[in-house]
């Protein structure tokens, strides 16, 4: 059985799903997320009781597989420009989470949206990048957290109290 909490499992089934254009079948996506099959299929009904466009499919010889609908996600999201140069600037703000899944899909998003603008647009909007005033100082990376991180959440979902002693470096 998998390690991951529920939320990171489901992350990481959203990002497999979006990225197999043609779906996977519910005894693949067991197979590799290392949990049941019946855990993938509680999994996909939350999904689609929380709105997201998932669609079972049936392909040859009755094979099923599960994908992201295309008719609901495309032409794909778009932003007004005024949106879009918002979330570029917001990307400060996203520094905090460096190391973590939402970090690299937040980059992605990031970089199509430069993509978009164009080099000329965004040495322009860089120049408002000044006027937010960030009140958190400096950035961490929890690459090397991810075990704590993961151990938190599990402990939130499951309701548990945390007791954290403190004790700062320059303590005796």
């Amino acid at each position: 059985m998998s390690e991951e909490t529920p939320l990171v499992r489901q992350w990481i089934l959203l990002r497999m799903l979006a990225a197999r254009h043609y779906g996977a079948t519910v005894k693949e996506m067991a197979q590799e997320m290392g949990v049941s099959e019946k855990t993938i299929r509680r999994d996909l009904e939350t999904f689609q009781v929380s709105g997201f466009p998932l669609e079972e499919v049936v392909c040859e010889r009755g094979l099923k597989k599960w994908r992201i609908d295309p008719a609901k996600t495309q032409p794909g999201l778009t932003f007004a420009f005024d949106e879009a140069i918002s979330l570029y600037l917001s990307r400060r703000l996203m520094e905090p989470l460096a190391g973590t899944p939402f970090w690299d899909a937040a980059q992605r998003a990031f970089k199509k949206i430069r993509a978009s603008l164009g080099p000329e647009a965004i040495k322009y909007i860089e120049r408002f990048a000044g006027m937010f005033h960030q009140t958190m100082v400096g950035t961490s990376d929890y690459t090397k957290k991810a075990e704590i991180i993961d151990e938190l959440m599990q402990g939130i979902e499951d309701r548990k109290a945390v007791f954290i002693t403190y004790q700062s470096l320059q303590a005796t």
